[in-house]
């Protein structure tokens, strides 16, 4: 009897063994089977659906998350079901928080929580993959875990030890594909973010202004992290808002972006005190769910996601990019990269911009000096010189006329010592104004010093239209003027001169002119 119990549990011992090793050769071609699976696929995105598809014979896998470890927290990248379908859409910001991630990123260790009993599973998970127990594998080993794979099993499985085996097993090959994967990502990412930093001062090389600079960065940074609007904010000398640049906005919000904040001292415009003394970028996936706008503001311009980096100069911060989703979405840690890059660089194309633009402006401002009258701002002798050959010539090719009237205000002297030069100045843009309005788009008007002015008239249509305009800038000036308060009235000689076929010197021309108004002043005529 005795010999016939130990044959009985030798039998069994042994086919106990026997089991064990079939599993273990089992075990073993699935491991071999998964390596070649997963070392065979191009990318890591297909390289989790493998290891997906593998698990799912063995433990009944209904879907798998791969969490990655971004700005320090475990982020969810991939989504897939049993057959390898894609569920991105599934995740964060909708995607609910699961402790059981940061637990197994901490420990090292794999790890099994059952949904409804374990404070590492939220209610909220639960309830929205409704799944039985949920398996966490780390990608590496603690402290240098990359990533943290999440299996949900069917909610009647028992999950075994040897299973958990398995996919810890498994986990391991992952996360030397998450290890190749990162470190192709980071060469693809260098050769990115070249790209659009070329692509960016390619671009804003070529603006001919500051917004159409602000409007490049705009757009690339835009591009570059698949937002759908992109506002460069930039402040004056004064901290006051002083252009608005946005793309991909609806008309209505970009103008009353313009009409509420153009002027604003920055201080008051919400996003502008973000980065602080710091300059650091902020990147929000869910604008309601954040404290660090007002919900007026969140509301009025539609933010469902957004980034706000600062644009730094060499001396103080110039502007804020900003860029915006009309949903919460994540902000993914190369699109951080690659705003908080652009916005860099974008600065200093700003910036370089502003600095043409006030050159080009103060080269503007010495050419309008050295043809124009600082008193009158009316064209001075030079540009009215300038002004009368190119009318003699187009005249001459034309068979036309033009005429040259000399306006002289009659004891302006006298007028001047009486009233003092600040009165005398006065009544010279006075007359300056009125003559303006006599005159029509084409003529031009200028002075030649003192008090005397010149007009130029071309396109003479009629043989009376000289005389036409001479009379109205007679009567216009005779009219009465006040000049601080006091009431003066002027009486002027006009000297006429009008070209003739071949006239094509224009020094004898106005000389013609000077010497009639001349005769006039003596003859007393007006």
């Amino acid at each position: 009897g005795v010999r016939s119990i130990e044959l009985v549990a030798a039998s069994a011992g042994q086919a106990l063994a026997w089991r064990e090793a079939d599993r273990l050769q089992a075990d073993t071609q699935f491991l071999l089977d998964l390596s070649d699976a997963i070392g065979s696929e191009v990318s890591l995105h297909r390289a989790i659906r493998a290891g997906c598809e593998q698990l799912d014979r063995r433990i009944g896998v209904e879907r798998s998350f791969l969490f990655l470890r971004e700005d320090g927290r475990m982020v969810p990248r991939v989504a897939l079901d049993a057959s390898g379908n894609d569920l991105s859409a599934t995740l964060s910001p909708v995607i609910p928080d699961l402790p059981l991630v940061e637990a197994t990123a901490g420990s090292g260790l794999p790890s099994l929580a059952r949904s409804g009993s374990s404070p590492l599973i939220t209610p909220a998970w639960s309830e929205m993959f409704e799944s039985g127990s949920v398996i966490a594998v780390p990608l590496g080993r603690a402290p240098d875990v990359r990533g943290v794979w999440v299996l949900c099993v069917d909610g009647d499985r028992r999950v075994t030890p040897a299973q958990m085996r398995l996919a810890g097993a498994t986990g391991a090959h992952l996360a030397l594909a998450v290890e190749r994967a990162q470190g192709d990502g980071e060469k693809d990412f260098r050769a990115r973010a070249a790209g659009e930093a070329k692509r960016l001062f390619e671009e804003g090389s070529t603006a001919v202004s500051i917004d159409e600079a602000a409007e490049a960065l705009a757009r690339v940074t835009r591009d570059a992290t698949k937002a759908e609007s992109g506002v460069v904010y930039l402040a004056d000398d004064e901290g006051r808002i002083s252009q608005v640049v946005g793309l991909g906005m609806a008309l209505r919000n970009a103008q009353r972006l313009k009409d509420v904040l153009i002027g604003m001292p920055v201080e008051e415009f919400p996003p502008w005190g973000l980065a602080g003394a710091e300059g650091d970028a902020f990147f929000v996936d869910d604008a309601h769910s954040s404290t660090l706008l007002p919900r007026e503001f969140i509301s009025q311009f539609g933010l469902g996601a957004y980034a706000a980096l600062p644009l730094l100069g060499a001396e103080r911060q110039i502007g804020l990019l900003m860029c915006s989703r009309s949903t919460p979405s994540l902000w993914t840690g190369e699109q951080k990269l690659l705003a908080t890059h652009l916005a860099y660089q974008g600065a200093m194309i700003i910036e370089n911009a502003q600095l043409r633009t006030a050159d080009q402006e103060r080269l503007h401002e010495m050419a309008y000096q050295a043809f124009h009258d600082p008193l009158t701002k009316l064209a001075n002798r030079s540009l009215f010189d300038d002004r009368v050959e190119h009318a003699l010539a187009r005249a001459d090719r034309r068979h036309e006329a033009v005429a040259i009237l000399f306006v002289d205000i009659d004891s302006f002297k006298e007028i001047n010592d009486r009233l003092g030069h600040e009165a005398g100045d006065a009544l010279l843009v006075a007359v300056s104004e009125r003559l303006r309005d006599c005159l029509r788009p084409e003529d031009t008007i200028a002075r030649l010093g003192g008090d005397e002015f010149s007009i130029l008239v071309e396109d003479i249509g009629r043989s009376d239209t000289v005389k036409i305009i001479a009379d109205r800038v007679a009567r216009k000036l005779q009219e009465p003027f006040s000049i601080h308060g006091e009431i003066h009235n002027l009486t002027v000689s006009i000297g006429i001169s009008v070209s003739w076929p071949g006239c094509v010197e224009a020094g004898e021309l106005v000389r013609n002119a000077d010497l009639a108004m001349y005769r006039a002043k003596l003859n007393g005529r007006a």
